[in-house]
């Protein structure tokens, strides 16, 4: 999965060119269309369900109590605030930076 979604960001823009350059641009928008549906019925009809029985036997305080412990632990904590911060960081700038450029 990791390789389809490698190879898919390098060659989008090379498909889509090809689809603007031999078509309209709003057929790239037919094509996302089509891609996106059939990814949903994959989804919907291919993913098997993930539920374990056992999970849905406990008692919700002790699943809210477990996924409190995670999101408090250091271990998530300090990487997420990392990751987020970067991030925000690089969004923060591509928005910015072409006005100082001007």
């Amino acid at each position: 999965m990791v390789i389809l979604g490698a190879l898919s960001v390098a060659f989008a823009p090379v498909f889509g060119g090809l689809i603007v350059q031999f078509s309209h641009w709003r057929m790239a928008f037919g094509v996302v269309i089509l891609i996106a549906s059939a990814l949903v019925m994959f989804v919907f009809w291919g993913v098997a369900e993930t539920r374990i029985p056992v999970v849905e036997k406990q008692k919700p305080t002790r699943i809210l109590r477990t996924t409190l412990g995670i999101l408090s632990s250091r271990d998530f904590l300090i990487p997420g605030i990392a990751i987020c911060g970067t991030v925000g960081t690089t969004y923060a700038m591509s928005s910015i930076l072409p006005f100082y450029l001007v």
